[in-house]
């Protein structure tokens, strides 16, 4: 299949239909004339399928679909993202090389509409994580909490997780959790000081204890009395 036509037709009613699987187109460039364009591969295997369909001596162009996650709880929105690629391999040569760029403008319209528009050269630099912060940083203020590559979905603050699939890239396991502190005794207060002894009574008078002064001058004044009587 060829011509910018039959291409836009495939963008419009295939990658870009909610009712078709299909994720992903290629269309490579024949020659300088724009109409030589032709269907190189199209798929929905996601991003790691769309990497094997680049050929490293053409020039070619790519539109992606990939699904926008916003999962707040008791609402979820799904929608579709759309990536326009510019591929040139790296065994184009230089006259053909400095004439792609001319065609990028054209095939943005083919492939229109698109969220996101990158320039490769090697397949492997299409990696997800790039993708989704280019995605989240051209997005609005109401970003989605996670990305669907199609068998390799990104959240968040996360490293890539799978949703099953051959290409998928599996979950780290989760760390086990720490054993809880115990949390640490303090020793008993000091038991408070007893109480001060009370003062000693004072001690009883002796029984044998010899008359006091003023006794003794009383005695010796009645005896002189009794005297003179006499």
């Amino acid at each position: 299949m060829s011509g910018t036509q039959a291409i836009r037709d495939i963008w419009e009613d295939d990658v870009r239909s909610d009712s078709t699987a299909t994720n992903w187109v290629v269309v490579s460039l024949q020659t300088n004339d724009r109409e030589s364009v032709k269907l190189a591969a199209k798929g929905s295997g996601g991003i790691n399928e769309l990497k094997g369909a680049f050929d490293n001596e053409q020039v070619m162009f790519a539109g992606l679909r990939v699904t926008a996650i916003d999962d707040r709880g008791s609402v979820k929105s799904i929608r579709p993202k759309y990536i326009f690629i510019q591929y040139v391999g790296s065994s184009v040569g230089p006259m053909k090389r400095a004439k792609a760029g001319q065609h990028k403008e054209t095939f943005s319209q083919i492939l229109n509409n698109c969220h996101l528009s990158i320039n490769l050269s090697d397949p492997e630099d299409l990696q997800p994580a790039d993708l989704k912060r280019q995605l989240l940083a051209c997005g609005g203020a109401h970003a989605p909490n996670s990305y669907d590559f199609d068998k390799i979905i990104l959240s968040d603050g996360s490293s890539p997780t799978s949703s099953g699939g051959p290409g998928a890239i599996p979950a780290p396991a989760a760390a086990a959790p720490e054993p809880p502190v115990a949390a640490k005794k303090l020793p008993p207060p000091p038991p408070p000081p007893p109480p001060p002894p009370p003062p000693p009574a004072p001690a009883p008078p002796s029984k044998g204890a010899a008359p006091s002064a003023d006794a003794d001058g009383r005695n010796a004044l009645f005896a002189e009395i009794n005297s003179l009587r006499d």
